[in-house]
C-alpha cells in the first residue's frame, strides 16, 4: 500500500523499500484505507491507555530518568538500564543535533499534511505531553 505513495527510482528500491521520502511516509500514515501497521499505529490504539492501569509511563526521550525510577520501585534499590541510542547518527551527537535532523525533516512538509498528522496522532500528542 505504501507503494502507491511513492515514486521509485529503481526496481529495486521498490522491493526494498528503500528511497521513500519522510513526505511520502508521512502521506501513507494519514492516508484513508492504508494498513494498519503496528509500528506506526498511535500508542494510544496500541495500548488502550485509557482503559488499562498502567503504574508508569515512560518516554524514550527520558529512558534513562524514567527507567532509574521504575527500576527502583520494581527492586527497591538502583539498577543500570542499558544505555540508549537514537540511533545511527546519535554517536557524539547532542539533543540539539536531533532536534535540528527533526527540524529539518518538518521543514519540507507542507501546512495541510502536518495538520493531517497532528490529528491521526492527536491523542497520543494530548496523552503524552507531546506539541
Amino acid at each position: 500500500m505504501l507503494h502507491c505513495h511513492i515514486v521509485f527510482s529503481a526496481k529495486k528500491e521498490r522491493k526494498r523499500g528503500s528511497g521513500v521520502r519522510f513526505a511520502e511516509f508521512l502521506r501513507h500514515l494519514v492516508s484513508p484505507g492504508a494498513p494498519p501497521d503496528p509500528h506506526w499505529r498511535s500508542v494510544a490504539h496500541l495500548c488502550r491507555p485509557c482503559t488499562a492501569r498502567y503504574k508508569y509511563i515512560a518516554h524514550l526521550e527520558t529512558i534513562d530518568a524514567d527507567s532509574k525510577v521504575i527500576l527502583r520501585k520494581i527492586y527497591g534499590k538502583d539498577r543500570a538500564f542499558p544505555k540508549q541510542r537514537l540511533g545511527p547518527m546519535s554517536t557524539g551527537s547532542t539533543r540539539n543535533n536531533s532536534n535540528m535532523v527533526v527540524q529539518k525533516y518538518y521543514s519540507t512538509i507542507d501546512e495541510a499534511l502536518l495538520e493531517s498528522v497532528r490529528q491521526e496522532y492527536s491523542t497520543d500528542f494530548e496523552l503524552f505531553g507531546y506539541t
